[in-house]
């Protein structure tokens, strides 16, 4: 998830909120969305249809702002990099790790971004942070401790270690967001419409997951046996969580500043859950929520001014 800027042009309105809800609640099921795609499909196609589908939505998003144009020179080798580490990178750690990562557990480690990018900001831009700001560190890292190793049921049973392989990719995944967020934040002008950025952001991600297939020579031909389950499942990461709900995050960045829209983040761990409990029957502790408020506790108090 992007928390870009983007100027306020009027007051927020109740339709606005829901707006936004819609945007993390279409996030917290996208984990859950990928499990049921892999079912069927390798990562990397399910990567690649994902962006594939997502494009022509975001064309027509772009298209109806009156965004779309090409990238000039001096945009393109941000955009390609941006495209390669921000989305293509990232999405594909989520896809690989969700073969054996828990979607509950995902969320919660996912919100931990902004508590990564205050201590990469304060160790490689020289950034300061406070001393309840480091507390709110600590404190994360014991929640992310807490959520891996015991948020699980099946975790609890075997005495996990600390997270299964796609736990931890899913770590690296947000770890890796956060290093993108840190070191872009002067690539591109501020004034860039978000609608241009996403849709080259997610067209070049789409070329390299391409190529990805290619290389790695992976077997679309599956395609044509899913079932109605994994196309609803890949259709909606493509078309929702990769288009609509980036749509409607920025809509609400036009109308909230990011300090409290990025309250409402706190809403995906939760719903993640329970709708990881319904669509695919997965089980989770009480150390889990423990967990994760933990690491909400420790967000809230690095972003403390």
């Amino acid at each position: 998830m992007d928390t870009g800027s983007t100027s306020q042009t009027r007051t927020a309105r109740f339709p606005d909120y829901l707006i936004i809800i819609a945007a993390v609640i279409i996030w917290s099921a996208s984990f859950a969305g990928m499990k049921i795609s892999l079912e069927q499909a390798s990562p990397m196609v399910v990567l690649w249809m994902r962006l594939g589908i997502s494009i022509p939505f975001l064309f027509i998003g772009a298209y109806i702002r009156k965004t779309f144009r090409l990238p000039s020179a001096h945009e393109l080798l941000p955009l390609l990099v941006m495209s390669f580490q921000g989305i293509f990178l990232v999405l594909g750690l989520q896809s690989f790790a969700m073969k054996t990562a828990s979607a509950s557990t995902a969320n919660w480690i996912i919100i931990c971004s902004p508590a990564f990018v205050a201590l990469l900001g304060w160790i490689f831009l020289k950034e300061k942070i406070s001393g309840v700001g480091l507390i709110g560190l600590c404190l994360s890292a014991l929640g992310v401790f807490a959520v891996l190793h015991l948020g699980s049921a099946d975790a609890v049973k075997t005495s996990a270690s600390f997270g299964n392989t796609g736990d931890l990719m899913i770590l690296l995944s947000s770890l890796n967001w956060s290093i993108f967020l840190v070191f872009s934040r002067k690539v591109l002008k501020d004034d860039l419409p978000y609608s241009f950025v996403l849709f080259w952001e997610m067209f070049f991600s789409f070329i390299y997951a391409t190529l990805a297939i290619l290389i790695l020579r992976c077997d679309v031909s599956v395609i044509g046996s899913f079932s109605l389950r994994t196309w609803t499942a890949v259709t909606f990461l493509g078309a929702g969580a990769s288009a609509g709900a980036y749509f409607c995050w920025f809509h609400g960045l036009s109308v909230l500043p990011v300090s409290r829209i990025i309250a409402f983040q706190f809403l995906q761990p939760f719903a993640g859950a329970v709708i990881a409990y319904l669509l695919i029957g997965e089980r989770f502790t009480l150390w889990l929520f423990a967990g994760g408020i933990t690491i909400m506790l420790g967000v809230y108090l690095v972003n403390k001014k």
